[in-house]
């Protein structure tokens, strides 16, 4: 799998809505199963290195890892620990997206995350985005797009990324969620869920078990809370780790 080409090495990915940037992802359903996208928030030094080697050891599951350190872009200057990272991700076969935050298209820049999924009219929305994405794929045909909302979002989305956040919240919250009903009209792939303050392996059990009825491609479950200020922030411990690793790799 690819990395994507911009100048720092690393792809955009958004959230609220974001765009994501990268290349070479697999269809999710090619084998049956799902995989993980990781948003892997954390600085890539100290612990953070060991916590990006479980991922690269990860990628017959792991598919997607987000990188942007503690911040909502990637560094500037580009870092070169960062670098390491992604260099390293790729060559064991994820693909990396890189986070920018442009702030409800209130700011110039590529992309934009923040935007209401849900306006009177989304399709006004959509074409904007379809014009970023297709920039990005004109500098990087092969270029992977996510869009994060990170709620749900209208159907005229679809055309535009290749995969899009629709959930990103509390596993109490996921328990009572329901997928919009346009979901099953398309490939599992398109669909990305993220669930935190799921505090026990049962918990994250539960969690992938609903993920698989709700036809999501890519999952990603953790203890991690919001209250922390910063659920994105680590890896889960490690018997809850291997344990997902497991259950998202199962067929459904």
């Amino acid at each position: 799998m690819g990395r994507a080409a911009l100048a720092s090495g690393v792809a955009l990915v958004l959230a609220g809505v974001g765009l994501g940037l990268g290349t070479g992802v697999a269809d999710a359903n090619s084998t049956g199963s799902q995989k993980l996208g990781v948003p892997a928030y954390w600085a890539p030094y100290g612990a953070g290195v060991a916590a990006f080697d479980q991922l690269a050891d990860a990628t017959a599951t792991v598919e997607i890892v987000v990188v942007n350190g503690p911040t909502s872009s990637p560094p500037k200057p580009f870092d070169p620990a960062t670098g390491a990272q992604v260099r390293k991700l790729t060559r064991a076969g994820a693909t990396v997206l890189g986070y920018v935050d442009t702030g409800y298209l209130g700011r110039t820049g590529m992309v934009t995350t923040r935007v209401n999924p849900g306006s009177t009219r989304p399709e006004d929305w959509r074409d904007v985005y379809h014009a970023i994405a297709g920039k990005l794929r004109k500098r990087e045909p092969d270029a992977f797009v996510a869009l994060n909302p990170g709620t749900d979002a209208e159907e005229c989305y679809a055309d535009v990324g290749d995969t899009v956040v629709i959930f990103e919240n509390t596993y109490a919250a996921y328990q009572l969620w329901t997928p919009p009903a346009w979901v099953d009209r398309h490939p599992a792939k398109m669909f990305w869920h993220l669930v935190h303050d799921a505090g026990t392996r049962a918990m994250m059990r539960d969690a992938v078990r609903l993920s698989k009825r709700r036809h999501a491609g890519y999952l990603y479950v953790t203890d991690d809370t919001i209250a922390s200020g910063a659920p994105w922030d680590s890896l889960p411990p490690n018997g809850y780790w291997l344990d997902e690793l497991r259950r998202v790799g199962q067929r459904a």
